[in-house]
C-alpha cells in the first residue's frame, strides 16, 4: 500500500491516494488502510510509517514477559522433538507432554 501511495506511476499513485482517501469503505486499499490505521492506532495521514518494522515493534510490545518466554521456549522443544537438539535429561514422553501443555493450556 505504501508502495502504491509513493509509486512514481501516476495511475498507480492516483488509484491509492484515490481508493485510500476519498472512496475508503467502498474500496478494498482504502478497506485496508482504515483497518491498519484501526489496529495499529495511527492517522490515516500516517499510513504510510505502517511497515513490517513497525508491525513487529507494535507486536513485540504486546507480548508479556512469560509470553515471550514462551515463544522462545516452543522452537527449542521442537528441536529436541524431532532430534535437532538433544537433553539427555528429559525424555521424548516429557518433551511431549511439555508441548501439549503449551498447544492445550486449559486442560
Amino acid at each position: 500500500m505504501v508502495d502504491c501511495l509513493g509509486s512514481d506511476c501516476d495511475v498507480v499513485n492516483f488509484v491509492a491516494r484515490h481508493g485510500v482517501y476519498f472512496r475508503r469503505m467502498l474500496s478494498p486499499i482504502g478497506r485496508n488502510s482504515l483497518f491498519c490505521c484501526k489496529r495499529f492506532g495511527v492517522r490515516l495521514s500516517a499510513i504510510a510509517h505502517v511497515n513490517k518494522f513497525f508491525v513487529w515493534a507494535h507486536y513485540h510490545c504486546q507480548l508479556t514477559v512469560s509470553h515471550r518466554r514462551t515463544v522462545q521456549l516452543l522452537p527449542e522443544l521442537l528441536f529436541v522433538k524431532f532430534g535437532y537438539f538433544s537433553v539427555s535429561c528429559l525424555a521424548q514422553a516429557d518433551i511431549t507432554y511439555a508441548l501439549t501443555l503449551f498447544v492445550l493450556p486449559g486442560m
